[in-house]
């Protein structure tokens, strides 16, 4: 199963007024792609060693097969004021502004520039890294999941996260946001495109659609999507600029 993906820098606060400015330079060369967590494991005896049979268990394997991690693209730290305002003593306000959002109290957003999109239905669901160590586990920070039809909707993902503890968190570039896992049981291959205007104009009308029509289940959006016949478009646009 091809599965097509991009990372692409993109302002969270003006996507959320349904602009499309990107202030954010400099940063493209930066972009890692998805790594396989089996791969992962596989390829580094201490770590298989410490998991033991896990390591060498069937179910356990077909299950690593099927997820893909996401790391940071840069390293940034953040940590909590004495009221418990988020802050951090790196970059500017503009690059903290487009990195992480408040959703709510302890409920934080951030922006892994990562999308994608299939042309067969698949069902992707976004896990915790349950095989990493991360600034967010050893903070007690819990990941939130959540899943979705990537052939019927088009959307960027981020981490979510939340922080009971106001302890710091920190992005490193070797440390993973989340999984991916893919609910396939084909081989994946990943294919890079590039986000342009067009793209990027589909992904606001999905990111923005709730905001004006809440309430919709996700088979209600999925059945807007197809309809309206952006599943052939997404993906005629995103053929149209395969990285080679």
């Amino acid at each position: 199963m091809i599965i097509y993906w991009s990372k692409y820098i993109n302002d969270i606060a003006s996507v959320s007024k349904g602009l499309k400015e990107a202030p954010l330079r400099g940063l493209d060369l930066l972009v890692t792609p998805p790594q396989s967590l089996y791969s992962y494991l596989i390829n580094n005896n201490e770590l298989k060693e410490k998991f033991g049979s896990y390591s060498r268990c069937t179910s356990a394997l077909n299950e690593l097969k099927k997820t893909y991690f996401i790391n940071p693209d840069f390293n940034y730290d953040f940590y909590f004021d004495e009221n418990n305002n988020l802050r951090s003593d790196m970059y500017d306000q503009n690059m903290f502004d487009n990195v992480i959002q408040r959703d709510a109290k302890n409920l934080f957003f951030i922006n892994s520039y990562f999308i994608m999109f299939a042309e067969k239905p698949c069902t992707v669901t976004q896990i915790a890294p349950y095989l990493h160590k991360t600034s967010f586990s050893r903070g007690n920070c819990l990941s939130v999941t959540a899943s979705l039809d990537i052939s019927k909707w088009f959307r960027p993902t981020h981490a979510v996260y939340m922080n009971d503890e106001y302890t710091p968190m920190q992005l490193r570039t070797d440390e993973p946001l989340y999984y991916l896992k893919f609910d396939t049981d084909e081989k994946i291959e990943f294919k890079e495109f590039t986000m342009n205007d067009k793209l990027l104009d589909y992904a606001l009308n999905c990111t923005l659609f709730k905001k004006y029509s809440p309430r919709k289940s996700l088979n209600k959006l999925y059945d807007v999507f197809v309809n309206r016949n952006y599943h052939k478009k997404v993906l005629k646009e995103i053929k149209q600029n395969i990285v080679e």
